[in-house]
């Protein structure tokens, strides 16, 4: 498959739609290899009326596979807790806001060796109404639990309380937030 199949697969325009992407999936995912092995890469637009999900893709997904997520903003909390890549467009082109009564981060790492990069990260509720609310996000990105190794790069944090929380982890680095 390339990227222009799985852009036009993901606007439903055109005849030719690849076969191995089923309706209602909320992700877009590689063709089998010739061996039958599923792809290993995922990818997620932002179009009108979509239902596509970081989420969705993550949880599909299996160690070591990447989630390209292309520009526009996806209002949802991301929990991963699999060694995973997730590829945004670049800071200024991708954004994901974390949704009010949310986990508590926008990005919730569980696993070592995840590697976020090129997200612009906020939350919901950045108004001086929704200010104290307790439903929202206390953080952007969190890296909790013995997740060794993960990397964040590339990344902005807006309108977070805390912009990465890292706790009881060993080895992350972060770097060109």
């Amino acid at each position: 498959q390339t990227l222009t199949q799985a852009h036009t697969a993901a606007d439903g325009v055109g005849p030719a739609q690849p076969d191995h992407i089923l309706p209602n999936n909320r992700y877009i995912r590689d063709a089998d290899n010739s061996s039958g092995e599923p792809g290993t890469n995922f990818y997620v637009y932002d179009n009108p009326g979509s239902t596509m999900s970081i989420q969705a893709a993550v949880n599909a997904a299996v160690a070591a596979n990447q989630i390209n997520v292309f520009a526009g903003t996806f209002n949802e909390d991301v929990n991963v807790t699999k060694q995973l890549t997730l590829q945004g467009a670049g800071m200024t082109q991708t954004t994901v806001s974390g949704a009010i009564g949310g986990g508590g981060s926008t990005f919730s790492i569980g696993a070592s060796g995840v590697v976020v990069d090129g997200f612009k990260i906020t939350r919901d509720g950045n108004t001086v109404a929704d200010w104290n609310n307790a439903g929202l996000n206390s953080a952007g990105l969190s890296v909790q639990g013995q997740s060794n190794d993960a990397e964040v790069r590339n990344c902005d944090f807006e309108g977070n309380r805390t912009a990465i929380d890292i706790n009881n982890s060993n080895d992350n680095f972060v770097h060109n937030n």
